[in-house]
């Protein structure tokens, strides 16, 4: 017995039959549509995390650039506290004594600013860059900068003496730049991870 037969000899099936070829395109259709439309959500839940671990990982690049700023300003400010001692202008040592404070604060600030961010906002977005390297790195150089000054508190007239306060403030500034563009590697190793998707 062929289909057509069958339609003849059952009429309810001819009528469902009938039926199906006018309802199953639609059918078809608007499960094609539904399962595009889950499709496309998905994408563009994906689509808005990624964009937002983003701006997060831009973000703080810009915070460790300004971190490694205030970095280097603090090292000019350190040779020009600890090189002014023999200066006999008081005042003069008290203003660059306070500008060398305030921008010990600054640094700090924003260390913790950084440490704060990954604590929160990274966690969430599963993002790490390596806070506790920058707290560590920041409190060692916040560390050397202050030792360095108490212990040459004197006025320093010995070039050699100079020669080596020198090279200790560039070594403590050369490890603490290096912290800080390890964890921007790391940062842009994750942007180049969420670009290749």
């Amino acid at each position: 017995m062929g289909f057509e037969v069958f339609l003849d000899k059952y009429p309810i099936a001819d009528w469902i039959w009938e039926l199906f070829k006018g309802i199953a395109p639609t059918l078809v259709a608007i499960y094609a549509i539904k399962a595009n439309d889950n499709r496309a959500k998905k994408r563009e839940r994906e689509s808005t995390k990624d964009r937002k671990i983003m701006e997060y990982i831009d973000y703080i690049i810009k915070l460790l650039e300004e971190l490694l700023t205030i970095v280097r300003e603090n090292q000019k400010l350190a040779y020009d506290v600890i090189f002014a001692i023999d200066d006999n202008k008081k005042d003069e040592l008290e203003k660059r004594e306070n500008d060398f404070s305030k921008n010990r604060f600054r640094m700090m600030d924003q260390m913790f600013l950084l440490v704060d961010y990954e604590l929160s906002v990274g966690k969430a977005l599963e993002i790490s860059f390596n806070a506790e390297l920058i707290r560590e790195t920041i409190g060692n150089y916040q560390e050397k900068l202050l030792t360095i000054r108490k212990d040459h508190i004197a006025p320093i007239h010995d070039e050699t003496e100079q020669k080596e306060i020198v090279q200790e403030l560039n070594e403590a500034l050369r490890q603490t730049r290096s912290d800080i563009f390890s964890c921007i590697k790391i940062l842009a190793e994750s942007q180049g991870r969420i670009y290749s998707k």
